[in-house]
């Protein structure tokens, strides 16, 4: 089941990689703010949570 779990780093990675592009952009006012990156990272994280599957023990 290791495939699936490098899809979701793939979707990790892709939104990572669009954050970081939109914050050098070369015109300042299309960069996200502080906040808009911090609100992004945490909805990631959300959503990564989301998809992984419960731990049985």
């Amino acid at each position: 089941q290791w495939h699936k779990s490098l899809e979701v780093g793939c979707s990790q990675e892709k939104m990572c990689v669009e954050l970081a592009r939109r914050c050098v952009e070369y015109d300042q006012h299309k960069r996200p703010t502080i906040d808009e990156i911090i609100r992004e990272l945490n909805e990631m994280e959300n959503t990564i949570q989301e998809e992984e599957p419960p731990i049985i023990q």
